[in-house]
């Protein structure tokens, strides 16, 4: 049964894909291969997980204003995770799908969510992201 959760729309898009969950914030630049989309921090639980095509649920960034430059190139060689779902948006990372929108025409939808909602995803595997309508849906 799928259960749709009112969101908060970062960015625009939509987009469905299985989910890749993790509790522990994520670093762009040094966690994620510019090359492929996997997880490439060796101290994160998603270490060697693929996150491209993925709905990427994360409590929230950490690190540089460079995420922002992975996540663009990750869209641009289609390597990029289908969305994003957090509690927690730093604006800095919206500037990627924001700046793709305008220069290519390119949608990632960012959505936050609250932690409750959040946790949801640990054990669903599939996930419809709306960043135009805010929803969330949990398949």
């Amino acid at each position: 049964m799928a259960v749709t959760i009112r969101a908060t729309a970062i960015t625009g898009g939509r987009a469905r894909g299985r989910v890749l969950f993790t509790d522990q914030p994520i670093s762009f630049w040094g966690g994620l291969d510019m090359r492929t989309g996997d997880m490439v921090d060796p101290r994160h639980p998603l270490f060697g997980q693929p996150a491209s095509g993925r709905v990427l649920a994360f409590p929230q960034g950490k690190g540089s204003c460079t995420a922002p430059l992975v996540l663009l190139e990750l869209m641009r060689i289609q390597k990029a995770p289908a969305a994003l779902v957090l509690t927690r948006t730093d604006p800095i990372l919206a500037t990627a799908p924001i700046v793709a929108g305008r220069l290519y025409g390119w949608t990632l939808p960012i959505v936050n969510v609250s932690p409750a909602d959040f946790a949801l995803l640990a054990t669903n595997p599939m996930a419809v992201v709306d960043g135009d309508a805010g929803r969330l849906t949990i398949e």
